[in-house]
């Protein structure tokens, strides 16, 4: 028919799917990729929430009132302790320890026969465990016997059940009433102890009652969240912030 053009090229439909199925295949990957990348994001994420953190922990017992039985004061940070451990003030403050010029604070510790035999024993225990070193200042009578031991286990003991200390100190006092403080201790050793290997879970202090005291003690490498699963709000916020990368990598490939 006149002005009808039989001749015109036109678009064969079987050239439509190919065109289409790049698209599809391009999207396709830009999604796994995506997937990839969250997947990859968020393993790292809850290998970073879940794994341990470790820091040191230094108690002084200034936040406890003069003659307070320690106990479970610190069991928020992972300590308990034995019932001869009381927390002191010093005397020229009118508190119980015959001490003063503590290096931190103004309190101290010490231990106090229970039992009537003299002896003053008392252990910390850190069930989470700690390792590295552990430090402390201390001040006592130059007639006083004393030592402090660091242990594998529990309650003095070594992981095995026996009585292999990791560290040993053995404590030596200063004269009474030296250092122009008459009647009171104040010469303060105030690095005692050292660094030793494996992981320890107790520390006990021999002495006799009111011999010692102790400030500053300085627990290295102690986990803070040993082998806790991500709570569940940390856990939104891990996926979220996933899911806000994600996005934003389609934004840009798009």
């Amino acid at each position: 028919m006149k002005g009808v053009r039989t001749d015109a090229k036109q678009t064969p439909p079987a050239t439509v799917a190919p065109r289409l199925e790049v698209t599809i295949s391009k999207t396709s990957q830009k999604r796994s990729t995506s997937m990839r990348l969250v997947k990859s994001l968020l393993a790292a994420s809850l290998l970073a929430i879940a794994a341990p953190s470790f820091a040191n922990i230094v108690l002084n017992f200034d936040n406890l009132a003069d003659f307070t039985q320690i106990k479970n004061s610190y069991a928020a940070k992972g300590f308990s302790f034995s019932d001869a451990a009381f927390a002191m003030a010093p005397g020229n403050a009118g508190g119980s320890g015959n001490y003063n010029n503590p290096p931190s604070g103004p309190n101290a510790v010490s231990g106090v026969d229970l039992t009537g035999d003299g002896t003053a024993t008392f252990i910390i225990n850190v069930a989470e465990g700690f390792g590295s070193w552990f430090r402390f200042a201390y001040t006592g009578m130059s007639s006083a016997t004393g030592s402090v031991a660091v242990y594998s286990g529990l309650n003095g003991a070594d992981k095995d059940g026996g009585k292999s200390a990791l560290l040993e100190v053995s404590l030596t006092g200063t004269v009474n009433g030296s250092n122009g403080c008459p009647g009171t201790l104040c010469v303060w050793n105030t690095n005692a102890a050292s660094t030793f290997s494996g992981t320890a879970k107790s520390v006990v202090f021999t002495l006799k009652d009111l011999g010692y005291f102790f400030d500053n003690l300085d627990f290295g490498d102690i986990p803070t969240q040993p082998g806790h699963l991500p709570e569940p709000a940390g856990l939104a916020l891990a996926l979220s912030g996933l899911g806000l990368a994600a996005a934003a990598r389609r934004r840009r490939q798009g």
